[in-house]
């Protein structure tokens, strides 16, 4: 089988297309695990929340775009450390 030009392009666009998909499950928001532990917190409490995986991830309440959320140590994006009860 020969591929030509056309049919490269289309799967790679493809390849982008679905990779884009996977890399932010949450379109840009945060999960509502870590919205959900800051519910009865202030600015900088320290938190725990249980992701649907089992894993306990340890965080600090930060103001973003107006809500308080869990963000892990690492930040947004990067991989936090983590437990498994």
């Amino acid at each position: 089988m020969t591929l030509n030009p056309i049919s490269i392009g289309i799967l790679t666009l493809s390849l982008f297309t679905s990779a884009a998909v996977y890399a932010n499950p949450h379109d840009g928001k945060p999960p509502k695990e870590a919205i959900e532990a800051c519910a009865n917190s202030a600015e900088n409490d320290q938190v725990s929340f249980e992701t649907p995986r089992g894993d306990t991830i340890e965080a600090t309440c930060t103001l973003m775009d107006g809500e308080l959320v869990a963000v892990p140590a690492g930040g947004p994006g990067e991989r936090p450390e983590k437990s498994r009860n």
